[in-house]
């Protein structure tokens, strides 16, 4: 699956085709089997604006790989729209084309599994292309997990 990054969000749970250890890797199920119920990635409904999907119960060695079309180099914002129940959350990054690009983040606190709050990370270079983000799982928080995650987008605010 290709999506175009650039001006929309990249919903989680469109990550890419192609089955466990080539397009994900988690130890979760799809219980109800919501949305891809051939994939053993958890997916439930969310209550965030837009409605959709959300990938749920992520956890430290998991990751969810997404083929993206970048029209235009520069630097770019990512922003990840997440929950958590956790009072403290775990902790993940992004990878494009296998380079750790936004450092360690820690999810924050929101208040619940559908409270959703956008995380935001500047100062990214992109070059334009076909690219490979990686969204990847380092450390659960608090509460066993690391967060729910609704959506990512890149955001170019300079060339």
């Amino acid at each position: 699956m290709v999506g175009e990054v650039v001006g929309r969000h990249v919903r989680a749970e469109d990550f890419d085709h192609g089955g466990k250890n080539i397009a994900y890797a988690t130890a979760g199920s799809n219980t109800p089997g919501q949305y891809r119920p051939n994939e053993s990635v958890a997916i439930a409904t969310t209550t965030d604006a837009g409605g959709g999907y959300t990938i749920t119960n992520t956890a430290a060695g998991q990751w969810l790989q997404y083929t993206i079309n970048v029209t235009t180099s520069g630097t770019y914002s990512a922003l990840f729209r997440i929950a958590t129940a956790q009072s403290v959350g775990g902790k993940f990054h992004l990878n494009i084309d296998g380079k750790n690009v936004t450092g360690t983040i820690t999810a924050p606190g929101t208040g619940g599994a559908q409270v959703w709050r956008t995380v935001t990370i500047k100062g990214i270079k992109v070059a334009p292309g076909q690219r490979l983000l990686r969204l990847v799982m380092d450390a659960n928080g608090s509460g066993g997990s690391v967060a729910n995650f609704n959506w990512i987008e890149l955001v170019r605010t300079s060339a």
